[in-house]
């Protein structure tokens, strides 16, 4: 063995194997949300889009020890699959949204929003219209939990009690809203953000819904993390802080029509890009 050879291979073993390991690999649950999870299919297979995605990429960035990445699920099944342990992060949830009793614990709340009741704007209908938008026909997204409904989702209780009609696609239930078929959807639940985005993407929307003044729910988004996981709420806290001063979540909150979580109450206003 030449000399350059041996003096590389002594230098090596004064390294710290730790410095060869590779990053610890974290699943992260997401499912249908825009704008903080959606998918769209290409010709090389499904494309991950959204704020959550956006996070991950943000976090991936300014550490090395950990390696996150998503994991598709549904909002009907994650709490079945974070108990089979196919993941242990998930990313802009509330403990309240049916994790009681789960091994989790939450960060701090990093951003804010809410979700606004939409309806068919019509001559003579004003605010009013949403006193008692339990006793209008609704359309909502299965496995969600609603304000109207105190955070229930079971579709049997829904279903019993209301008159809603669950799907898995919000743009549906807001064409539902503007086909005018009252028996069926005559208030539609979605996110604020979605809500912008979708009028920003269909401009002839502009004017034809009336939206509620008042949120069926606020958002306090917080990171769940699995209890003794990996991922400690210590760990989270460090990267959000780490991202809200070097800007990401600046430009993540921009990007996607999302707000600080102090911003008070959730208004609407149309994004304009």
């Amino acid at each position: 063995m030449n000399k350059k050879i041996w003096y590389l291979y002594a230098i090596s073993l004064l390294i710290p194997v730790a410095v060869f390991a590779e990053p610890m690999t974290v699943k992260v649950g997401a499912y249908e949300f825009p704008p903080y999870f959606y998918s769209t299919h290409a010709k090389a297979g499904p494309k991950y889009e959204g704020a959550t995605v956006a996070l991950v990429d943000a976090i991936n960035a300014i550490q090395s020890d950990i390696r996150l990445e998503i994991y598709l699920t549904s909002p009907k099944r994650r709490y079945l699959d974070f108990d089979r342990h196919q993941y242990d992060l998930i990313m802009f949830e509330s403990l309240i949204w049916g994790w009681e009793g789960y091994p989790l614990e939450a960060s701090r709340v990093f951003m804010g929003g809410g979700e606004v009741y939409v309806a068919l704007e019509k001559p003579g209908r004003d605010q009013n219209f949403f006193n008692d938008v339990g006793s209008r026909s609704l359309v909502g997204i299965l496995g969600y939990h609603y304000g109207f409904s105190n955070y229930i989702s079971d579709d049997e209780y829904l279903n019993t009690k209301y008159r809603v009609f669950l799907s898995s696609d919000h743009e549906r239930n807001l064409q539902l809203i503007l086909l005018d078929r009252p028996s069926i959807a005559e208030v539609a639940i979605v996110t604020r953000s979605y809500l912008n985005l979708f009028m920003r993407d269909n401009p002839d929307s502009r004017g034809r819904f009336l939206v509620s003044e008042k949120c069926d729910q606020e958002y306090r988004h917080t990171i769940l993390t699995r209890k003794q996981g990996v991922v400690s709420v210590e760990d989270l806290n460090r990267w959000l802080d780490i991202l809200e001063k070097n800007g990401k979540l600046a430009d993540i909150r921009e990007k996607f029509g999302l707000v600080t979580p102090d911003s008070g109450k959730p208004k609407f206003s149309l994004l304009v890009k």
